[in-house]
């Protein structure tokens, strides 16, 4: 998930197969080799933080709209929850 084009085509499978996203949960992580700040590769840095931060927020990107439109059938149907998602950014 370290990948922008991997992380679109994660959640393009999704919603392929499973006809869109309910939940998005950014559990993912790596763990560098501990080394120390003089001793650690810039690019093993440059993949924990795409993993650790940049992964979460391209997976959420890219699944919101999927999300979004769920949301509003949920709203739409009658028999969902009484509670009122009106407020709920869109």
């Amino acid at each position: 998930v370290d990948d922008v084009a991997a992380c679109e085509a994660l959640v393009a499978a999704v919603v392929a197969d499973f006809g869109g996203v309910d939940i998005l949960v950014n559990n993912a992580g790596i763990a560098s080799r501990g080394q120390s700040v003089a001793d650690t590769d810039p690019a093993e840095l440059d993949r924990v933080v795409r993993t650790h931060a940049l992964a979460p927020h391209y997976l959420s990107k890219f699944a919101l709209p999927s999300m979004r439109a769920r949301a509003m059938r949920l709203r739409a149907s009658p028999r969902c929850s009484t509670r009122d998602t009106t407020s709920w950014p869109t």
